[in-house]
C-alpha cells in the first residue's frame, strides 16, 4: 500500500493551513506525517503539493515528494480530476492499494485499525473503504424539514436514526478505482465507523479549536501512560 498525503500549499479559506504552525513547530503535516511513520516506512509514504519549495519537508521526514500540477491544486477542479492525477504520479508498484490522507483532522489516530479493516474488506472484494463519524444531530434540510425526524412529540437524541459525517482523514481505495475514475467512494465500498472525537478545519476557527483538542488529547494520553 502506498499513502499519500494531499496537503496544498493554500487554502482558500484559512491561507497556508497544512504549513503553519500546529502544534509547537510543527505543522498539520508534520502531524500527519509522523501518525504514518508509525504505521508504514517511510518509503511508502508521498507528499502531494503544488509548491516545489515544500519538497524540503518530505526530505526532512525521508519520505516521497509529488510536485502536484498547480491545475490539480485550484478551488475550481474536482476532487475526481485531483485524486485521478495525483494517482498517475504515484509509481507502480505490486499491490499498491492507495491510502489517501488529509491532515485536517488532527484528532483521527486510528490508522492502524483503518489498514487491518482494508485487509480484511479487500479479499471480501471490497473497491475502496472510507472513515465515517456517527452524527446523533437534530438535521434539518435546506427548507428545514426534519431529517429522519417529526414533531411533535420531539424524540430523545438516541432515537434519532443513525446519520454520519465524512472527513476523509485516511481513505483507501484499489489503484484502478483512482486512475480510472478519481473517486474516493467506489461501486463497493466499505465503511469504518470512528466512535472518537473529531474535527475538520476549515477555518481559523477550527484551527484554534483543533490545537486546543490536541493539546487536551495530548494530556489524556500522557495520564494514561503514568
Amino acid at each position: 500500500m502506498k499513502f499519500v498525503i494531499l496537503a496544498k500549499a493554500e487554502s482558500t479559506r484559512l491561507p497556508g493551513k497544512n504549513y503553519r504552525a500546529f502544534s509547537g513547530t510543527d505543522s498539520l503535516v508534520d502531524v500527519l506525517i509522523g501518525k504514518l511513520l508509525a504505521v508504514t516506512p517511510p518509503g511508502s509514504i508521498y507528499l502531494s503539493c503544488e509548491e516545489n519549495a515544500k519538497r524540503t519537508v518530505a526530505e526532512r521526514y525521508g519520505i516521497h515528494f509529488l510536485l502536484r500540477p498547480r491545475r490539480l491544486a485550484t478551488p475550481e477542479v474536482s476532487l475526481e480530476a485531483t485524486v485521478q492525477g495525483v494517482a498517475r504520479q504515484v509509481p507502480l508498484g505490486l499491490g499498491d492499494d492507495l491510502a489517501w490522507c488529509l491532515p485536517t483532522d488532527p484528532l483521527f489516530a486510528e490508522f492502524r485499525e483503518v489498514i487491518a479493516d482494508w485487509r480484511r474488506v479487500r479479499a471480501a472484494g471490497h473497491d475502496s473503504l472510507v472513515v465515517a463519524y456517527r452524527d446523533d444531530s437534530f438535521l434539518v434540510d435546506e427548507q428545514f424539514e426534519p431529517l429522519g425526524w417529526r414533531t411533535p412529540p420531539l424524540p430523545h437524541s438516541r432515537q434519532l436514526p443513525a446519520k454520519y459525517r465524512l472527513h476523509f482523514p485516511i481513505t483507501i481505495t484499489t489503484r484502478a478505482l483512482a486512475e480510472e475514475t478519481g473517486r474516493w467512494i467506489g461501486d463497493r465500498p466499505a465503511w469504518y465507523v470512528s466512535t472518537r472525537r473529531s474535527i475538520d478545519i476549515n477555518t481559523a476557527a477550527e484551527f484554534q479549536l483543533a490545537r486546543l483538542a490536541c493539546a487536551l488529547q495530548q494530556e489524556d494520553a500522557a495520564c494514561l501512560t503514568v
